[in-house]
């Protein structure tokens, strides 16, 4: 299989894993990528964008997600519960959401999507850019996003309730 290919499947497997079987910290963990000298917030970024992910690791990380049913310790390590920090919690919500986005372009309300809509008009640029430049998302599927990114910015409260 080819670099790209198993890096795509890299990013979704890991954004299920995290929406059905285990967190971004214990992912993380069980990857072992502190021993590589990746970040928690690089690995966020490799879930979204996993065109990122080095090559040097690509097999490494395949071998581990594919088995990891296997794994005794992944099976421990998924059992384990991790405290998180604010800044990583905000790193959690945010990289789910945005993989939300890119995975499935579903027509997304504001309400849905916090992180994402409270973006910084240049950032949430830079990630449409990224979305169609790495052909994550189409132009109809971009403007879908844009539409609620500006309903939000355009006078919504960002205090729903809060």
């Amino acid at each position: 299989m080819k670099i790209k290919s198993k890096q795509k499947e890299l990013g979704l497997e890991w954004y299920w894993m995290m929406q059905l079987e285990c967190s971004l910290p214990q992912l993380f963990k069980y990857l072992r990528l502190e021993e590589a000298g990746i970040t928690f917030t690089h690995f966020a970024e490799w879930v979204v964008f996993p065109h990122l992910i080095r090559p040097d690791l690509i097999d490494v990380l395949y071998l581990r997600t594919r088995n990891r049913e296997q794994s005794t310790e992944y099976i421990t390590i998924k059992n384990e519960e991790f405290s998180v920090t604010k800044e990583q919690q905000f790193y959690i919500d945010y990289t789910l959401e945005l993989a939300y986005i890119k995975y499935f372009h579903a027509l997304t309300s504001s309400e849905r999507l916090h992180h994402v809509y409270d973006m910084k008009p240049e950032t949430f640029e830079v990630f449409l850019s990224t979305l169609k430049d790495e052909g994550y998302a189409d132009s109809l599927e971009l403007s879908s996003i844009q539409y609620f990114y500006n309903k939000r910015a355009g006078g919504e409260s960002n205090e729903e309730g809060d």
